[in-house]
């Protein structure tokens, strides 16, 4: 309508002069007052041998140089015609239409690498094959119309008009009409069979086509273009878009079904749904109050649905316009369809009218400048291009009115809708307005998503749209999305049965069991056998000696700084037999976190494996109870939610926090255990995992209640993979947790392990193991959880990622949005957990208490926020994708990068620090920038082993003039440098062993390239990543290295040399299999 005022009146008006001035007075007014610029016709350009392609073909001829993508810009009808058909008639109409449109009869020629549009004579024919005496004609005329869809074109060689028709018996035809986009777009097609019917019905009455003259041309269009981005009218276009798409740009983050590939693939399929008429219709209601159309409201919902999946409030849809604003191209066929890249900041806290208005003046300001094309644009952006994405935006919206009814005399028409098997975007929402009824096709990618996902998208558009037409008022956030059933299978089915409390201690257990077994093993190690009876005295001594001497309290912290031993079980049991509680502090930490932890928790007392005086705190040594008899004294059974122990993670504020847990807690863990996992007197269990990670008590406790026998893994099978594997064997280990880089190097080690052991592991991402070898359990857990909140059966047929599982007994999990709403299954989240395995909170710390464990709004009680972040699977397991924060593992340890910053802005010479954490979920490492003169990154790498554990220690050390900020004065992370070693003297491997040592470095520290004077450190080696170089070089040159080598010798050159030592002696069968450095390493933390 715009552009038929524009040709007689000479005034432009634009669509926003609608929308302000609906009534026909009102807009009569307003042309009166506005100046005629006086109408400007297209000119005519002279005949030549080639012309330019407009911005838009271009784009197109480029994405055609990529064989995935030619077919998926292939555009096409189909029909079912009944009726009589006069072939050569039609083909003949055919022959009269493309000779009226030079773009039909265009190739594109490539002049050194510059495409060319030629106009050709006219080759057309119309490909017609009569089926009626074929049995199966119906499968097969459809699988040959999508063939015919699916061909590709070639530019160079045209034609790119493709027509085909078959006659399935008399009277009964399947027609199909494909161009290349190239040429064309959805309107053309459109005026296409307009004029095709049209002709084929002149001359069918044996009359000459009375069609409009063509004033102009496509290759007129494409030289007026030029002209026309010079003008005034254009520089104000450029000037909107880019503010509008202004750095930094938003990637809209959906969650997909599988990792996406490196080049985005085009592979498609398209589910339909039916917009009920009632939603319709009231949606309709509300659009017309709010004097706003339906591509707005559709918008809106869209946005909202993005928001809802993804998470985010910044975000990019794409729509096409026809780009026929000038009133002599709305006859033309040809490709003028531009993009619009419409940029969303959603404000969630506005009720769903208050969204509508703020798309409606997004809707009117873009259609104000949709003239200036989509290609210049993005080159005005300079964006760095990523092949995996679409550039700017990876979903399309598209609204279409109902396709017209074919106009031949005496025949009737039926679409058919083909399955192409392309998809141009991640995601296009194709809606159809058709006498009525609004349809929703969605459009997807298959190398993304699955068609249940897609499935479960369409229909909670739906649920969307009808909750915003009955309640418009209604907030964005609030919106409920989720039908009835969804959410009793969020909450009940994939929760299963809730777990009572247990109202029995870790004290009442362990002592009914050694009354039970008191001849029974409880610990064993090289030096060491402890029976039940045994422990059961010792702890009983330890717990007189607590109280009656050291005057230990009711729940009173008592610290056990040990290693892995029969003092730390004996120790454990008997701080609870005092009433106490026990805080395991691993030895090997730096002695200023010990004391930290000591001083936090307000320890008094301490038992000590190693030296240590502290003035607030009596140290004891760790066997003082051993030579005390005293048999005649009751010990103390503490209650069901008495504290058990606290155990102490990373902390953001800089400083580690301490977690309680009550012995309810860990006494329905056990529970949960003994059943999942078949424990009883016959089992055999491993003492494996450092004494401050939380899995040490998971080692201890279901197996000591159960009257099994503890296993301590001997130092040297914590690193070695094959003494890891011969120890469990040997003594025929049942149940075995490993941290899980330990696990995964064990298991792709090709140790030989016995089938009917149960390998629990957790802390980080598994990733994918081909074919367990054992019983393989993935577990997933933080601390405030009582170790284990979810568990996952690991079995051949598991593939990708492993999921960490469903729910153990007593754990409730919500996968909750920011906003505390269910987020819908297979749609990130963050984890949510409740029941009565929740700790009790942090010692001494009641605000990050009730920050943490706040109310539960589904059922009584708190709930705990992890921080993680995860998705349901369709068959209630959780996969988890991350932190919510800034929150990392490390070889299975809890870090905030933060504290590790905190730390280093403490030393002297630091003016600014930022840590951050780098790498994917499988293999986590620390950078830290700072601000400071005349400190080395060796200084302060020095200074941070005296404070942090080796896993908190930062890979990188990065002296930065300033830390970047953003806008709003946060850390710009994104405009930090990256963590990149720099190789400036860059020395290639000498000689055939180097090369493969390299290899095998470059595979384990993710770098792109390995020097002979690297250093494995400083490349982002640590002691995990070593085992793994190890496990590596036996398998590659059949020679075994004691883990100290590798850390005596972390340069590249001087490690081959001790290696060629080892192959020369095997040349020569000297028997010399293995390099032993007496060194203890004491920095070896697993």
């Amino acid at each position: 309508m715009l552009s038929r005022v524009y040709e007689q009146t000479g005034v432009r008006l634009e669509l926003r002069d609608l929308f302000l001035h609906p009534e026909l007075h009102a807009l009569a007014l307003l042309l009166e007052q506005r100046e005629q610029t006086g109408y400007q016709p297209i000119p005519v350009i002279s005949q030549q041998e080639y012309y330019p392609l407009s911005h838009a073909q271009h784009r197109l001829w480029v994405l055609d140089q990529f064989k995935e993508v030619a077919v998926a810009y292939n555009i096409h009808l189909c029909y079912r015609l009944k009726g009589s058909i006069d072939i050569p008639l039609l083909e003949a109409a055919f022959r009269y239409v493309i000779g009226r449109h030079e773009s039909l009869r265009t190739k594109f020629i490539n002049q050194h690498g510059v495409p060319f549009q030629q106009i050709t004579d006219t080759t057309f024919v119309l490909a017609y094959s009569d089926l009626s005496a074929v049995t199966n004609k119906e499968q097969l005329v459809l699988k040959a119309a999508e063939e015919a869809v699916a061909t590709p074109f070639n530019l160079e060689e045209g034609p790119l008009v493709r027509a085909c028709i078959w006659q399935l018996e008399a009277g009964a035809y399947v027609f199909v009409l494909v161009l290349h986009h190239i040429i064309a777009d959805e309107w053309s097609m459109g005026i296409l069979m307009e004029e095709l019917l049209a002709v084929y019905n002149a001359y069918r009455e044996g009359n000459q086509p009375a069609l409009n003259n063509l004033t102009i041309q496509y290759k007129d269009y494409s030289a007026w273009q030029q002209v026309m981005l010079r003008e005034g009218t254009a520089v104000a276009a450029r000037k909107y878009w880019t503010q509008l798409l202004q750095e930094p740009l938003p990637l809209l983050s959906m969650p997909t079904d599988r990792q996406r590939e490196p080049i985005m693939t085009y592979s498609g399929e398209r589910i339909d749904f039916v917009i009920p008429t009632i939603t319709f219709k009231a949606l309709q209601q509300l659009l017309k109050e709010e004097n706003s159309s339906l591509f707005m409201g559709l918008l809106s919902l869209v946005y909202v649905l993005l928001y809802r999946y993804s998470g985010q409030k910044d975000m990019i849809v794409g729509t096409p316009v026809a780009g026929r604003d000038h009133p002599a191209l709305k006859d033309q066929v040809g490709f003028y369809v531009n993009l619009l890249a419409l940029r969303m900041q959603l404000d969630t806290t506005v009720s769903f009218t208050g969204l509508l208005n703020k798309v409606k003046t997004l809707l009117l300001d873009a259609y104000t400048h949709q003239e200036y094309p989509f290609d210049i644009l993005l080159k005005e952006l300079s964006l760095k291009r990523d092949l995996s994405h679409s550039p700017l935006f990876d979903v399309m919206m598209v609204l279409h009115d109902g396709r017209k009814s074919v106009g031949l005399k005496d025949i009737s028409a039926e679409e058919i809708k083909l399955e192409t098997g392309f998809s141009k975007f991640d995601l296009t929402f194709l809606f159809t307005e058709t006498d009525g009824e609004l349809g929703l096709t969605l459009e997807y990618n298959t190398a993304l998503f699955d068609r249940e996902r897609i499935q479960g998208l369409g229909n909670h558009f739906i649920q969307l749209t009808a909750a915003f037409a009955i309640d418009p008022d209604c907030i964005v956030r609030e919106v409920e999305i989720l039908s009835d059933e969804e959410k009793h299978q969020l909450l009940e089915t994939f929760n299963g049965p809730v777990a009572a409390a247990s109202e029995e201690t870790l004290v009442s257990r362990f002592e009914a069991q050694a009354r039970r077994t008191p001849q029974q093993i409880a610990y064993l190690d090289e030096n060491t056998e402890l029976d039940y009876r045994t422990l059961s005295k010792r702890s009983t001594q330890l717990a007189r000696y607590l109280v009656t001497v050291c005057e230990v309290r009711s729940q009173e912290p008592v610290a056990l700084i040990m290693n892995r031993s029969e003092w730390l079980i004996a120790g454990m049991l008997g701080v609870l037999k005092a009433g106490a509680a026990y805080l395991p502090v691993d030895a090997s930490l730096p002695i200023e976190r010990i004391r930290y932890m000591l001083a936090d928790a307000g320890v008094k007392v301490a038992l000590s494996a190693i030296p240590f005086s502290s003035e607030d705190v009596t140290v004891l040594p760790a066997n003082v109870y051993w030579e005390e008899v005293g048999q005649d004294w009751d010990i103390t059974i503490p209650e069901a939610d008495d504290l058990a122990y606290v155990i102490y993670t990373s902390g953001s504020s800089g400083r580690p926090k301490g977690v309680m847990v009550a012995h309810a807690s860990i006494v329905q863990l056990c529970d949960w255990h003994t059943r999942a996992f078949q424990v009883n007197t016959s089992s055999r269990a491993t003492l494996f995992a450092g004494v401050s990670f939380d899995a040490s008590g998971w080692e201890i406790w279901p197996y000591l209640l159960n009257g099994a026998t503890l296993y301590r893994v001997p130092e040297a099978a914590r690193t070695d993979m094959e003494l890891l594997g011969s120890f469990l064997t040997t003594h025929n280990i049942s149940h075995s947790f490993l941290p899980t880089a330990v696990c995964r190097t064990l298991l792709n080690s090709g140790v030989a392990l016995n089938g009917d052991l149960t390998l629990l592991t957790g802390g980080e991402a598994l990733g994918y193991i081909p074919s367990p070898v054992c019983k393989l359990y993935n577990n997933y857990g933080p601390t405030e959880s009582t170790v284990v909140t979810t568990s996952f059966h690991v079995t051949e047929g598991t593939k990708g990622a492993v999921p960490i599982g469903k729910p153990i007994a007593g754990r409730t999990v919500y996968i909750l949005d920011e906003n505390m709403r269910l987020q819908p299954v297979g749609v990130n989240g963050r984890l949510y957990i409740a029941g009565e395995g929740l700790a009790l909170g942090y010692l001494g710390l009641p605000a990050l208490t009730a920050a943490r464990f706040v109310a539960n709004p589904f059922h009584k009680g708190v709930m705990y926020d992890s921080g993680d972040t995860g998705r349901w699977l369709a068959d209630g397991n959780i996969e988890f994708t991350g932190r919510s924060d800034e929150q990392v593992k490390i070889r299975g340890n809890r870090v905030e990068p933060a504290e590790t910053a905190h730390l280093l802005m403490e030393h002297e010479r630091i003016q600014q620090a930022v840590v951050c954490a780098f790498g994917n979920t499988d293999d986590v490492l620390l950078a830290a920038y700072y601000v400071g003169d005349d400190v080395s990154p060796p200084l302060l790498r020095s200074w941070l082993q005296d404070h942090l554990p080796e896993y908190m220690i930062p890979a990188y050390f990065i002296r930065v003039p300033a830390i970047p900020l953003t806008v709003n004065g946060k850390t710009d992370r994104d405009a930090l440098p990256a963590p990149i070693p720099v190789n400036t003297d860059f020395t290639a491997p000498r000689n055939e062993t180097e090369g493969k040592l390299a290899v095998i470095w470059q595979d384990i520290l993710g770098v792109a390239r390995v020097g002979i004077d690297d250093n494995f450190f400083l490349l982002g080696g640590h002691s995990l990543k070593a085992i793994q170089v190890l496990s590596r070089i036996h398998k590659e040159f059949s020679i075994k290295l004691d883990l100290s080598s590798l850390f005596q010798h972390p340069i590249l050159s001087d490690f081959h040399d001790e290696i060629a030592v080892l192959i020369w002696a095997k040349s020569t069968q000297t028997d010399v299999t293995t390099i032993t450095n007496p060194t203890k390493i004491d920095e070896i933390v697993l």
